[in-house]
């Protein structure tokens, strides 16, 4: 006797079939539908559960799964397979393997446990400045617009910052981890703006000064031009607040020591930044058919 729900789920399957097929709709279910089909055809060839399976049983089953595009469930194969091996070498593979199935699903705060969890067990590995690459990636994808909390943005930088004292031997994605930097330190600059401009916006000059002393301070060398940025915005400050004296003083001191410093729009991060291809012989148990997406880029 069928349940609601079954009831339920039929007569959504007969809606979707009822569509005209080059509709989103239709096309996202078949396809959907398509690779569900792949996947019970490979679980239907063995009758075993994943519970009862030997670990080259569920890596053989990983496999299927993943050629048929199904790495939801293939992931909970790998965490099986982890979860049985006793092996060093099986379970290093395995942690990297998952972790980069879970940067693709954007499951990034999974993904950064694994990498960086690889890295700390497995320092000596060839293959640990790709893992730090990838957790810092997992940390930039993350971050929040400047008006939000920058917790991940500080964590990001801290990443970065300690993949950079190893430069001598981290050399492949050494470039890609100093651009990464000097955006996110550009993002929370500008962060740290907003709230000595939310400050000044409502008339507390003083505080809103003491904010900027503090960004000076924390920011000097880390960005580009960051005196006359900041002469900048303590002219318009005082000029809202119509402290015209202050206000002039500023902007004749702008003049006159960065005659060609140009006003610019505020800083929006992009977190549109492709993910380098590793060139290292990271021998992967991934995926059969096809490789891992290298060149993920964050729409969130």
């Amino acid at each position: 006797m069928k349940t609601i729900t079954q009831h339920i789920k039929i007569g959504a399957l007969i809606l979707l079939s009822t569509l005209p097929f080059n509709s989103f709709a239709a096309k996202r279910f078949h396809k959907k539908r398509k690779n569900q089909q792949k996947t019970e055809q490979v679980v239907a060839g063995s009758k075993k559960t994943i519970k009862n399976m030997s670990y080259e049983e569920l890596e053989a089953t990983k496999n299927s799964l993943l050629a048929a595009g199904d790495k939801e469930r293939a992931a909970k194969y790998l965490q099986k397979m982890r979860a049985l091996t006793t092996d060093g070498h099986q379970m290093a593979q395995i942690m990297l393997d998952l972790a980069d199935i879970y940067f693709e699903l954007g499951k990034l705060e999974k993904a950064e446990v694994l990498y960086q969890e690889y890295v700390r067990l497995y320092l000596g590995s060839p293959h640990v400045e790709y893992a730090c690459y990838r957790a810092i990636l997992c940390g930039f994808y993350s971050i929040l617009d400047a008006d939000r909390d920058q917790s991940k943005t500080k964590s990001t930088i801290a990443l970065c910052e300690q993949f950079l004292t190893r430069s001598s031997v981290f050399r492949e994605f050494k470039k890609e981890v100093e651009d990464l930097l000097a955006r996110c330190q550009e993002h929370l600059f500008t962060s740290e703006l907003r709230i000595a401009r939310h400050y000044a916006g409502q008339g507390k000059m003083a505080t809103a000064q003491h904010r900027l002393t503090i960004v000076e301070k924390d920011f000097d060398g880390k960005i580009p031009q960051i005196k006359p940025k900041l002469l900048l915005a303590e002219s318009e400050w005082a000029r809202w607040n119509g402290d015209l004296l202050t206000a002039q003083k500023r902007a004749t001191e702008l003049a006159q020591n960065f005659p060609d410093f140009k006003s610019e729009k505020s800083f929006k991060l992009s977190r549109n930044v492709p993910v380098k291809q590793y060139s290292g012989a990271k021998k992967s148990t991934i995926i059969a058919s096809e490789t891992p997406k290298r060149d993920f880029v964050a729409t969130f």
